[in-house]
């Protein structure tokens, strides 16, 4: 799927969607181009419908063959908050967020 649909906002409907039917949602993007003659960023989605744990998780990877180079269960899913807003806010971790919405809601802010 384009990489766009982490963040762009006509997309924040299907993000809404993926949120309130899986419990677990684990984004794969890569730094080198998979479909070359595309010239498009892509990012793989991989959805658990069933899960303890409810939340998404950003693996990122340098191409497609790295997949098989790293620890799937070392990257901590984090929960997931505000389910139409961009999904950038997941390549942080939980800590960063809370920060980050709380400056971004802070009543004191104009």
């Amino acid at each position: 799927m384009p990489a766009e649909i982490l963040h762009v906002v006509y997309a924040k409907d299907l993000r809404k969607l993926l949120t309130s039917k899986y419990d677990e949602i684990s984004v794969y993007t890569f730094t080198e181009l998979i479909f070359e003659s595309i010239e498009q960023e892509i990012v793989v989605i991989v959805c658990n419908k069933k899960s303890d744990y409810k939340g998404i998780r950003v693996v990122e990877l340098s191409d497609i063959n790295s997949i098989s180079d790293f620890k799937l269960d070392e990257i901590p899913f984090i929960k997931a908050s505000n389910t139409t807003e961009k999904w950038t806010q997941y390549f942080t971790n939980e800590n960063e967020i809370e920060k980050i919405l709380k400056i971004k809601y802070d009543p004191k802010k104009k």
